[in-house]
């Protein structure tokens, strides 16, 4: 468990921004915000070579506290740019060509990065080091007396989750035009674990699906409030996190793993229907 992923986004972000000044284009900088990112992670993995577990989460939530710090550090700027940055509103994806600016354009960059994530994370897992990755998650120790470098492979993991989240951070920052450090606190990190939960830890398609849930339950939430609020005169839109809290709970406690679980047995009783062997 990472819980830095607000501070991984901000390093892609702010990482993302500086670069774009060069003028090199976005792909570049997003490479760039990515391996930053990656360096990061790998060296906030290196105290799992003695901890493991919850320990370990408490390790990358101490990145996440120093993150914030040091992007609202105003001594810093000559590192990170200011707290406060301004992207360009259209950019070559390399060099002067190729622009991109358009909410279409946007969309479909961030769609083909999604779709190209999603593929190397399947195929990954059907490769010798996501097998490894497997067994040291099942257990570390059996792991290791299999032959298996736990070590590296933890800190090989921590790179490729901190690559992924980095240049998402700096395709965020590119959509939302700005970036301030309020946008990459702990709450983000939260809401990512909320959309794992709901889709199904431990799976692709599983986190795509429960990224999508989340999405449209906030936003149902949100324009159902508003139709109250309008009809009654009372401002209700304020009880959104209390209704989506409780929708939390509701789920988990009825399927603890998650939407893309719930599915499958849906699928297996379809299968058998309408008899029971």
């Amino acid at each position: 468990i990472v819980l830095a992923q607000g501070a991984f986004m901000a390093i892609g972000a702010y990482t993302t921004s500086q670069i774009l000044g060069t003028g090199v284009g976005l792909l570049p900088a997003l490479v760039a915000g990515g391996l930053i990112a990656a360096l990061v992670a790998v060296a906030f993995g290196l105290p799992s070579f003695r901890v493991k577990g919850f320990y370990i989460a408490i390790s990358t939530l101490a990145l996440q506290f120093i993150a914030e710090w040091f992007f609202n550090n105003g001594r810093a700027d000559f590192i990170h740019g200011g707290s406060q940055q301004q992207f360009p509103s259209t950019v070559g994806l390399l060099g002067p060509f190729a622009e991109v600016g358009t909410d279409l354009d946007i969309y479909y960059l961030a769609l083909l990065g999604m779709l190209l994530f999603a593929l190397l994370s399947l195929n990954l897992s059907r490769t010798g080091i996501g097998k490894m990755f497997r067994a040291v998650h099942e257990n570390d120790l059996s792991a290791a007396v299999l032959g298996v470098n736990v070590f590296k492979n933890k800190l090989m993991a921590f790179g490729v989750g901190g690559f992924m989240i980095g240049v998402a951070g700096g395709l965020f920052g590119f959509y939302i035009g700005f970036i301030d450090p309020s946008y990459f606190t702990l709450d983000l990190t939260l809401e990512h674990y909320v959309m794992l939960l709901f889709g199904g830890l431990g799976r692709v398609w599983g986190a795509l699906l429960g990224v999508g849930v989340v999405t449209l339950l906030q936003d149902t939430l949100q324009n159902a409030l508003q139709v109250a609020a309008s009809a009654t005169g009372l401002n209700a839109t304020s009880l959104v996190p209390v209704f989506f809290g409780v929708i939390i709970i509701v789920v988990l406690a009825v399927e603890p793993k998650g939407v893309l679980a719930a599915l499958g047995k849906i699928k297996e009783y379809l299968r058998k229907w309408p008899f029971a062997y």
